[in-house]
């Protein structure tokens, strides 16, 4: 089964239209996931990232003093499934699968989103072929043109945004509760300058 992920379930709609020409398309539903068949081919739109990348167990907890918002900057980091279902229904197709196609949107973030569907195609099936479509606008000449000179995907321009991903979500936690934290503390000052007991932070 040739099996190709677009971004979107729209994008996995229209891929199918074009690429089926004449034949039937049968729509099926996994748990709310669409996919779109026709003759040894599926298509199947993930919602924009499907995987988030988080801190390690033990950083939740903004006023830790083991953990203060410095230590963020060395915090490792881990993926975790924001869509279960589109994860669980890539999976079960991608181990079917005799070859795949990332049909992601044709910029960073789509190389960046495509590198994680290449991730979760090879934590189940490590010897599928993998390529890389890519199109400026979903038209049939361009969505044939794709398909018919796909080429391996960019793993620097995915490490570029996910480079990128990573210093937001570093930097804005710990700026966020940096500031968070010295504007409760400052509130604290405020009140005993003004002779009023402080509330409780909690």
């Amino acid at each position: 089964m040739h099996l190709i992920i677009a971004e979107k379930n729209i994008a996995a709609n229209r891929i199918a239209q074009i690429l089926a020409g004449p034949e039937k398309i049968s729509q099926k539903k996994e748990s709310g996931v669409s996919q779109y068949q026709f003759g040894d081919t599926a298509t199947i739109g993930l919602r924009g990232h499907v995987v988030e990348i988080d801190f390690v167990e033990g950083y939740s907890n903004w006023r830790s003093e083991t953990h203060p918002p410095r230590s963020l900057i060395d915090a490792g980091v881990l993926k975790r499934p924001t869509e279960p279902a589109i994860v669980k229904l890539v999976q079960k197709l991608s181990k079917k699968a005799t070859r795949v196609t990332i049909a992601t949107d044709f910029d960073t973030e789509g190389e960046l989103i495509g590198k994680e569907a290449y991730e979760l195609v090879r934590a189940v099936n490590q010897r599928v072929p993998v390529d890389r479509a890519r199109f400026s606008a979903i038209t049939p000449e361009e969505i044939n043109r794709a398909f018919s000179s796909a080429s391996e995907l960019d793993f620097d321009l995915a490490a570029a945004g996910e480079a990128r991903q990573i210093v937001d979500l570093i930097w804005g936690a710990s700026l966020t509760r940096f500031i968070s934290l010295a504007a409760r503390r400052g509130g604290q000052i405020f009140y005993l300058l003004a002779g009023y007991k402080a509330p409780r932070l909690r």
